[in-house]
């Protein structure tokens, strides 16, 4: 897994009707992190298994791979 670069914070969607997304391990999955990074990054949550809609999540951005192309001519 990848190291965090830093983080972002999203809101929870109030209308969101998405099985699982009232919970860290949606959001985990869905950020390619994991639930254990995603408690330490929000220390108020106390339950991991009930994310209230409307909340706020701190979620860790990752940096993305450089992509190498070559040009015509070049190998």
């Amino acid at each position: 897994m990848a190291t965090p670069i830093s983080t972002k914070a999203i809101t929870i969607d109030p209308y969101s009707s998405t099985t699982g997304a009232g919970t860290l391990s949606y959001y985990a999955n869905k950020y390619g992190t994991t639930v254990q990074n995603l408690q330490t990054l929000n220390p108020t949550i106390t339950n991991p298994n009930l994310i209230q809609k409307g909340a706020s999540l701190n979620v860790p951005t990752f940096s993305q791979p450089a992509v190498v192309t070559s040009q015509a001519g070049q190998t």
